[in-house]
């Protein structure tokens, strides 16, 4: 039997075929709004205003990722500090508005990646210009197409420091030993010593100089503090007898 002489005797559009057909519109009935919605509730919008929010902190990479933000406004909060790793992986980012917050530290790596940045706007805020201000000085000299209007506390702007200035405050300037680590102290780089090191440059022991008479000393592991061992106790100094 040819298959026309099929479609002849049970119809090309029979009962049978009307029952699938409303069968298959049935889940796509259902489908339909999740299918609507998710334009909606899964689109990135590519601008943020969360201005005049009393926002006084941002945990990293709270934005990070978000592919298609182009503008985002944070200005009028009481931000004080930028941490590590804010403002990272915006690979669409025009523009950043952080005006009129309280801002006095941008950390080290708080801005990454972040190619179409155009604009920093950072006015109304007491950055300190101390050593501190270093890495998002450099981070700026480096990438001079940013505009920003960014200013120390006493109205300087930071792209017009002058590097001969910030040398003592380059980290590549400065050398630890024992695993210290160079952080701003004031206008200068200082070492933070861990564990049982101490001295300018995390050279000296602190058993070194710390005095326990008849007793050992001894480096208090969690806090790296130097103490004295006598017989079973642990104290600031040992005299000749114990008792």
């Amino acid at each position: 039997m040819k298959f026309d002489d099929i479609l002849s005797d049970v119809g090309d559009f029979g009962w049978y075929q009307k029952r699938n057909y409303i069968l298959l519109l049935i889940g796509w009935i259902l489908t339909a709004p999740f299918m609507v919605l998710s334009v909606f509730v899964l689109a990135m919008p590519d601008h943020r205003d969360l201005s005049a929010n009393l926002i006084e902190y941002i945990q990293p990479t709270t934005f990070k990722n978000l592919t298609s933000l182009q503008v985002l406004h944070l200005y009028d909060n009481e931000l004080s500090t930028i941490e590590p790793f804010t403002f990272i992986n915006l690979p669409s980012l025009r523009d950043l508005h952080l005006t009129r917050n309280n801002i006095r530290h941008i950390r080290e790596q708080a801005f990454g990646y972040l190619p179409s940045l155009s604009q920093l706007v950072l006015a109304g805020n007491p950055l300190n210009c101390d050593c501190s201000i270093f890495p998002l000085w450099s981070w700026l000299i480096e990438r001079s197409s940013i505009a920003t209007n960014a200013k120390c506390s006493n109205g300087t702007l930071i792209t017009s420091l002058q590097s001969p200035a910030l040398d003592i405050c380059n980290p590549d300037n400065c050398h630890c030993f024992n695993g210290g680590k160079c952080v701003a102290n004031g206008n200068e780089l200082a070492c933070d010593c861990i564990g049982q090191w101490t001295g300018e440059f995390c050279q000296e022991s602190q058993c070194i100089s710390h005095e326990c008479g008849s007793g050992d000393c001894y480096i208090e592991p969690i806090n790296g503090t130097a103490q004295c061992l006598c017989d079973d106790r642990y104290v600031n100094f040992c005299p000749e007898h114990i008792n």
